[in-house]
């Protein structure tokens, strides 16, 4: 709170926001809150009880075109893999991204498989829809409506802020062509449908494959049919508490930094150097679909990593924002292994960039105790 007196939490947004070029700025208020674009920066004014502003920033708003989509060595296999491979094996590197050509060969059941080639072995991979690569194009407009918030960039591309998508769709690139059957034609499906639209504007339809003049069955999936001739595969999220998928994470199918950067902490005793008792830091997670690395800086060092908190706590995905406390008992306590000596204060930062990979986390405790004599 005696930092708050002092100055606004927003300073350092204000300041660049007084350099910033206004000339072609584009503005729109959605939700109450004032949006400001410029050159792909976003700029947010939540009014305060009082008559001034705290503003938020977001960069590099806009959209990809073109890029190749990433592949990572897997061990969630179907049935039947081996037997439609020779030579075949799980990569030790399970996990990391494949190097090399990726191919294709269709199982006994039709389902397809793709592998690399690597000394005369082949590794299973997979994708989550990746990717690394092709062009970014800033955003430039912004166009709000009743319902949501939409830019444009100079490249033609369209992308709408997502706040909470419980209850609407998002499409998702398949590696592979598909056609649906619609109306006893089929049907290709186009590039993702950048709209959200509701789950009672998709149809659950046949999805096949096409090999020469042939059309195989490959299941079925949940369809936007934008015309009679347009449909993309859609991802619907159930408004009935489905949560919010992954996928409204990936920001365009590229990875992005999340992280959580806690108050630096005296312990009350400014003066004094303490040591942190081993074994005593806790970090209780709330949420966690990534593998975070936690940092710890003090006034004696930067920033460095001293643990990284393993994948298999929590699935982000099935996380309501609409009824979000950090009051509940649903987390996980870890043991960090962090002791560090004769610090004034210290400050940790928790942070993950993983591909659709945020997490959240309920709090980070420790124990210490004086050593050595005060500080000067």
């Amino acid at each position: 709170n005696a930092d708050y007196a002092l100055y606004p939490r927003s300073s350092p947004v204000n300041s660049r926001l007084c350099k910033e070029r206004l000339a072609n700025a584009s503005l729109a208020v959605h939700e109450d809150v004032l949006y400001l674009l410029t050159e792909g920066r976003v700029y947010l004014a939540c009014a305060t009880d009082d008559r001034d502003y705290e503003w938020y920033l977001l960069e590099e708003v806009g959209c990809y075109r073109g890029g190749s989509m990433v592949y990572r060595y897997t061990d969630r296999l179907p049935d039947g893999w081996a037997d439609g491979l020779s030579h075949s094996a799980i990569h030790p590197k399970t996990g990391e991204v494949a190097q090399g050509e990726i191919f294709s060969t269709r199982l006994a059941d039709g389902t397809m498989l793709y592998y690399v080639t690597e000394k005369d072995a082949c590794y299973p991979v997979d994708t989550e829809g990746e990717y690394t690569g092709g062009d970014f194009s800033p955003a430039r407009l912004l166009c709000a409506t009743s319902d949501a918030l939409f830019f444009g960039t100079a490249a033609g591309g369209v992308g709408c802020f997502n706040t909470d998508l419980r209850g609407k769709a998002a499409a998702v690139t398949v590696p592979s062509p598909l056609y649906t059957l619609y109306n006893g034609e089929y049907i290709p499906l186009q590039s993702p449908a950048r709209l959200p639209v509701t789950k009672e504007c998709t149809v659950t339809l046949p999805l096949f494959k096409k090999e020469g003049e042939a059309y195989l069955p490959a299941g079925e999936g949940c369809i936007f049919l934008d015309s009679s001739y347009h449909a993309s595969l859609a991802i619907p999220v159930s408004e009935a508490g489905g949560g919010v998928h992954p996928l409204f994470y990936s920001f365009d199918g590229r990875r992005f930094a999340s992280f959580v950067l806690l108050a630096p902490d005296d312990g009350g005793l400014p003066h004094f150097r303490k040591d942190t008792l081993s074994g005593s830091p806790t970090l209780k997670l709330k949420a966690l679909s990534s593998a975070p690395t936690v940092l710890v800086k003090t006034d004696r060092h930067p920033f460095r990593a001293c643990d990284r908190v393993g994948a298999s706590c929590f699935d982000f995905a099935y996380g309501d924002f609409s009824a979000l406390d950090f009051h509940g008992d649903s987390f996980a306590s870890l043991s960090l292994r962090e002791k560090e000596r004769g610090w004034c204060y210290k400050q940790y930062l928790i942070r993950s960039d993983g591909f659709r990979a945020p997490f959240g986390i309920y709090s980070l405790t420790y124990s210490y105790y004086i050593s050595g004599r005060p500080k000067g």
